[in-house]
């Protein structure tokens, strides 16, 4: 026993004292590291208040430049407008906001001050127009149910459903996010509705939206007549009732009036399946007339643009920040490179 309680000791502290090296070494390594970082940071600070005069100037040249700089790069500016397709306009769409980009990036003035009915100084502050699909997770989550009750299910199943609902496609949404963005905060006021006009300008889509309208009036005339026989409907029910009560009481019983659809003949109807009818039909309606307010054009805006547009981009005080940085590290490593040269020579 002794000697194997020998043989393990011998065995063992070799090994520790390895690890303990190795560990030694590790924080010697790592310290070293440490040391060089701040011996570089205190040279680094010594460099610098050797050059102070010179990278002050710097300094405030580069900070006073990236401050002024809004006055030949101007801020941008940006103001974005939900609209809901009434009819089935989405390529259309796309093609007259790639027109309106097209222009404002040819600097073609003239033409969108004519379109948008603004000045040609208003008009050449726009720096970009855009269109993006707006669809929220249950509106997509519809638009699929709709494309499960109209796609075959073979189909269907080799959808990746996961990718559809997280992705921007314009195959799930009837919005649309458009968003402008120019030099001048105050111009989204005076644009939003000579857009929205020349948007609307296509006889083919009038056309289409003009059938919308039609249905949903016919729609809406039908369930009235329903609403309408129902009432008849209950008239005539009612004035049954009090047949059957006046004939009960000249026989000298008592009249119990039975209103639960368990006890009625098949096929027959209730007061209560008429007022659930009443509801059903009235809800109905009221749908349809939200329907036809919101298809009095085309495209139905369910959010305007503001008429400050939000600001966007880097402003005065980070331009000046930034521009100085870049100007104080460009100058020292300048002076660095001229301070190893002449130590060379």
């Amino acid at each position: 026993m002794e000697k194997n309680e020998i043989s393990e000791e011998v065995t063992v502290t070799p090994v520790i004292k390895d690890l303990e090296r190795l560990f030694n070494r590790f924080i010697g390594f790592i310290w070293s590291i440490v040391e060089r970082l701040f011996n570089g940071l205190q040279n680094f600070i010594a460099f610098a208040l050797n050059h102070f005069l010179i990278l002050a100037a710097v300094v405030i040249l580069g900070g006073l430049l990236g401050v002024f700089s809004t006055k030949f790069i101007p801020r941008n500016y940006e103001s974005n407008m939900i609209i809901k397709m009434n009819v089935n306009a989405k390529d259309q769409l796309m093609n007259d906001i790639g027109y309106f980009n097209a222009l404002i990036q040819k600097g073609a003035v003239e033409e969108l001050s004519t379109l948008l009915s603004i000045t040609k100084e208003e008009a050449a502050t726009l720096t970009s127009c855009d269109a993006y699909p707006y669809a929220t997770f249950v509106e997509k989550t519809v638009a699929l149910n709709e494309l499960y009750m109209t796609t075959d299910s073979a189909i269907y199943n080799q959808l990746n459903l996961g990718q559809l609902l997280s992705s921007e496609t314009s195959e799930l949404s009837s919005k649309f996010r458009i968003s402008f963005t120019a030099t001048d905060q105050t111009i989204f006021s005076k644009i939003e509705t000579p857009f929205l006009a020349y948007l609307e300008r296509v006889p083919e889509l009038n056309q289409l939206l003009e059938s919308s309208q039609k249905a949903l009036n016919f729609q809406k005339q039908i369930y009235l007549k329903e609403m309408s026989n129902l009432d008849t409907l209950k008239k005539v029910m009612n004035l049954a009732l009090l047949e059957q009560a006046k004939n009960s009481s000249d026989n000298g019983s008592n009249t119990y009036v039975n209103l639960s659809p368990e006890n009625q003949t098949n096929g027959g109807i209730d007061a209560l399946d008429i007022q659930d009818r009443s509801i059903f039909y009235a809800l109905k309606i009221t749908n349809i007339d939200v329907a036809i307010q919101e298809h009095v054009s085309c495209y139905f805006v369910n959010s305007h643009l503001t008429p400050f547009g939000k600001k966007i981009g880097y402003g005065r005080l980070s331009r000046g920040i930034a521009t100085a940085t870049v100007f104080f590290m460009f100058t020292i490593l300048l002076l660095f490179f001229i301070r190893l040269n002449k130590n060379k020579a």
